[in-house]
């Protein structure tokens, strides 16, 4: 999805694709000299491909994301965007419970029978009662 190229490095091969024709960054709409880095359909400066939730400079050989339009580094989608543990608040990333659009992690949830915490080989195996606790299917309390 991104590329760094330089004026440079390919002038043979300027007049058929015209690199030779000024790049104009997509971020702060100045001319670029020589060194750009390429996402989507946009040149930037590489130190004006940047993310937005924290100004960090983003090498573009590393993880990021787009959000409406905005580029955001690895850590940024993973603390502003992931969802959250409805009982630590800590990111839940990959398997987790989700019940009534909260998230939880397995060991942050206990049985409300026996008091375990759950785990995620159990998944298919806990029971959601009627007043949203969460019991294993096999408890000797349920």
């Amino acid at each position: 999805h991104y590329f760094i190229q330089s004026n440079l490095s390919r002038k043979s091969e300027a007049k058929k694709s015209k690199m030779s024709d000024p790049k104009v960054c997509g971020k702060c709409n100045t001319v670029i000299p020589n060194h750009w880095v390429i996402y989507g359909d946009k040149h930037f400066h590489k130190t004006c491909f940047r993310c937005g939730p924290c100004n960090r400079i983003i090498d573009p050989k590393e993880t990021f994301n787009e959000r409406n339009g905005t580029l955001v580094c690895h850590g940024c989608q993973t603390e502003h965007f992931q969802p959250k543990c409805a009982v630590c608040d800590e990111v839940t990333i990959g398997t987790r419970l989700i019940y009534q659009d909260k998230n939880f992690h397995y060991t942050c949830k206990n049985c409300k029978a026996c008091g375990k915490p759950f785990e995620a080989a159990q998944h298919d195996h806990i029971v959601i009662k009627m007043d949203g606790s969460f019991v294993h299917d096999n408890c000797s309390n349920f």
